[in-house]
């Protein structure tokens, strides 16, 4: 039996995220970030899946490798933001870097 690509595991973890079974989408955003830990997408993906799941560490490790990956990225930012808000940290940093890019979107 063939490995599945990293488009297969993406794909994988977005169905898994629809049907609220965080915990196999996190697992296969995991494997994504082993086939290509240089893609914003990987992390971003097991950034969301550990988010959803209440991991808000775990979260934030993911976060922090996908604004490695791209500082600029949203996604990555938005992400980094609210997990730092769920923990009970200043996010001031990652809502200034937001309103640099848009100020739409700022928490």
């Amino acid at each position: 039996m063939e490995e599945d690509t990293w488009d297969e595991l993406l794909l994988k973890v977005k169905c898994y995220r629809s049907l609220s079974d965080y915990k196999n989408a996190l697992k296969y955003a995991v494997n994504a970030t082993s086939l290509n830990p240089d893609s914003v997408h990987s992390w971003l993906a097991a950034g969301w899946s550990a988010f959803d799941m209440g991991n808000f560490e775990k979260s934030n490790d993911f976060f922090d490798s996908a604004i490695g990956c791209d500082m600029y990225c949203p996604d990555a930012l938005i992400g980094k933001a609210l997990v730092l808000e769920k923990l009970g940290k200043d996010n001031t940093l990652y809502n200034n870097a937001l309103s640099d890019i848009d100020s739409k979107l700022v928490l």
